[in-house]
């Protein structure tokens, strides 16, 4: 004990509840399938994220629900509380310790972006093409082949994706593969191919209002929007 303050207790309380909201939150698959060699580094982080959250989370409402019972007024005080200055070592605690996990947080999310952007020797181009309101697909490493509302890849190969945004802005998502890209011209983003199957394209796009991912119109034109995935042995 520091003081009136349980210290030890109050660690323990807050290790036990971040552990009991760590245990639900981690079990959940929140963002399904994993059809990409990225998608499980994206969980992790996911995870490990889930996993801070639930100890700044916890260590508040530990300190809040000791405080609300320890320090309240008695019935019948009416006097006014004492007249406390400040904790300078409190201060300094509350100061670094947030300031050490977005740190780690952040020094974690760069190097797995580093990771899964590292572009392979064998990365194979697709160019993208959003408009209102479907999806094509041009293959300039195969005799310019064209598909339309439905994307081919190989399997085990790296897809790097030029976008062209043929009128207004697209957002290009395929959920399994865990990467969204707004599509505007002249952008890249380099994520690694789906393993054999297939998988949806969420299908968005807009202007002014914002949606799950992004609106191109009317609602009964953009909402819902689906194309599709294929992958195939390389």
């Amino acid at each position: 004990m520091i003081g009136r303050l349980p210290i030890a207790k109050m660690l323990a309380a807050t290790v036990a509840m971040t552990a009991a909201i760590s245990a639900v939150m981690v079990s959940i698959n929140w963002d399904g399938q994993e059809a990409s060699t990225a998608a499980p580094k994206i969980d992790d982080l996911l995870n490990v994220m889930i996993v801070l959250s639930s100890f700044v989370f916890s260590l508040v409402m530990v300190m809040l629900f000791y405080a609300l019972y320890k320090f309240k007024a008695k019935p019948g005080d009416e006097s006014d509380g004492e007249p406390i200055h400040g904790n300078t070592k409190l201060e300094i605690a509350w100061t670094v310790i947030p300031t050490i996990i977005v740190l780690f947080g952040a020094g974690y999310s760069w190097s797995v972006l580093n990771d899964i952007e590292a572009k392979a020797a064998d990365s194979m181009r697709v160019d993208v093409f959003s408009q209102q309101y479907s999806w094509s697909f041009g293959y300039p490493g195969f005799e310019n082949h064209y598909t339309e509302d439905e994307l081919h890849v190989p399997d085990n190969r790296q897809i790097e994706f030029k976008m062209h945004a043929l009128d207004v802005i697209h957002s290009f998502w395929v959920p399994e593969w865990r990467i969204k890209k707004d599509n505007v011209p002249g952008s890249r983003r380099p994520p690694s191919s789906p393993r054999t199957g297939s998988a949806p394209i969420s299908w968005s796009a807009p202007s002014s209002a914002a949606s799950a991912t992004r609106r191109c119109g009317p609602k009964w034109w953009w909402n819902g929007r689906r194309t599709s995935v294929a992958g195939s042995k390389a």
